[in-house]
């Protein structure tokens, strides 16, 4: 049996969504539900919002449960599903 960190994890490709990148993860955040994970795939956008998660890593309270994982270049949506599968730890 594998020993899970957490109970969940949420994942989010991250290309081109500055727009609404705050917003969403503010939202999953603001759950109530402790034992998440969030584990954003940065796919080399052409926007700042990665800098918008990263600020959020620093001044959320639930900061620390936030994982930036950057892909070695634009693989697209499907590639970064698969790295959010790869390196989940919740059940």
């Amino acid at each position: 049996m594998e020993n899970y960190q957490y109970e969940v994890t949420i994942g989010m490709p991250v290309y081109g969504v500055e727009k609404y990148i705050r917003k969403c993860l503010e939202s999953a955040l603001d759950q109530t539900f402790q034992s998440i994970e969030f584990i954003m795939v940065d796919d080399r956008g052409p926007d700042k919002s990665v800098d918008i998660i990263r600020e959020l890593q620093q001044t959320h309270p639930r900061g620390k449960d936030i994982r930036i994982i950057t892909q070695p270049q634009n693989m697209g949506c499907w590639a970064a599903r698969n790295t959010i599968l790869d390196e989940a730890h919740g059940k």
